[in-house]
């Protein structure tokens, strides 16, 4: 499937993480990538999936997901629901377990 665009998230210390159909995002993806480490406690190891379809990027908190997922779109937040999916556009935030953030950029 042509996709044809690249979406990246950016971390809050500048760093960015290419996103691909099918990545799963979670603890381990922080490490490293944001100033408190210590809120990484709150995430879950494996906590959203991320699909690109036509172009579009969609985002799916996972049912290993304990302390929640935010996405923040247009001044809107919205809590997400396990199973689910939501449109994700570039410069919307994703925020796990009210303790990261992440940003969602087009490349």
């Amino acid at each position: 499937m042509n996709n044809d665009k690249d979406f990246v998230a950016i971390f809050s210390n500048g760093s960015d993480m290419r996103i691909v159909d099918g990545k799963v995002m979670g603890r381990s993806d922080f490490e490293g990538r944001v100033e408190d480490e210590l809120k990484l406690q709150y995430v879950s190891r494996e906590q959203v999936k991320f699909y690109l379809e036509n172009g579009n990027l969609q985002i799916e908190e996972l049912p290993s997901s304990k302390n929640g997922t935010w996405l923040i779109s247009g001044g809107k937040v919205e809590k997400l629901e396990k199973g689910k999916r939501y449109k994700v556009n570039p410069g919307d935030e994703i925020n796990f377990s009210k303790s990261v953030t992440v940003r969602i950029e087009e490349q």
